[in-house]
């Protein structure tokens, strides 16, 4: 008798824990509107998100949901390939740099396949790195190599690409290069292939 009546008991308690009044929010599929989700811009001064952002953050008002048969993707890989706007990750991993602690200034570039990051601190440059490091990775998709530098030069250098837009793509592709081996080695970056 006492092993059947364990898991009445048992069942009971659980069935008694589950009434009463919840707080916690239910999934409702009719309201799944978006209204504005949190964005960088919502951020404010203190660099905390403010209550009602965290709040929408955590409900169901936002996601992302697919479903795809073959027969819907053939012949349309490109139109289902993930995009990337670089624009954006560059300004948002900046934003995330200069709020490490010690970080006083930050330049970024992203491109196909690499991330460029340089930052003045004031503080342990190791310890500095490692966090840079660390949160410019945890950004970008797993396949982008990440490269960091300390050096004003570096962000000098980050900053000419913008007067390189409209040059070829094989220039473009030189200074990518000489930028690479900037951060990897701390010799400075070639500027002369812009001129070439």
């Amino acid at each position: 008798m006492n092993k059947t009546l364990i898991p009445i008991i048992f069942i009971l308690f659980l069935s008694a824990c589950s009434f009463g009044h919840s707080k916690s929010q239910q999934f409702n599929a009719t309201n799944m509107s978006s209204k504005n989700p949190p964005s960088l811009t919502n951020v404010s001064t203190k660099n905390q998100l403010s209550d009602q952002a965290v709040k929408d953050m955590h409900s169901y008002k936002d996601y992302g949901f697919s479903r795809l048969q073959k027969q819907d993707i053939s012949g349309k890989q490109h139109e289902y390939l993930p995009k990337v706007d670089k624009q954006k990750l560059a300004r948002s991993i900046s934003y995330l740099v200069v709020n490490l602690p010690n970080v006083t200034d930050a330049a970024t570039l992203v491109t196909d396949a690499e991330v460029f990051v340089a930052y003045q601190t004031n503080g342990n440059n190791k310890l500095v790195a490692s966090q840079v490091r660390d949160t410019s990775l945890v950004t970008v998709p797993r396949f982008y190599k990440v490269y960091t530098s300390n050096k004003l030069q570096d962000i000098n250098a980050i900053m000419e690409i913008q007067n390189i837009g409209t040059l070829s793509n094989n220039k473009v592709e030189a200074y990518l290069k000489s930028l690479e081996t900037s951060f990897q080695t701390g010799a400075p970056v070639d500027k002369n292939v812009i001129t070439k």
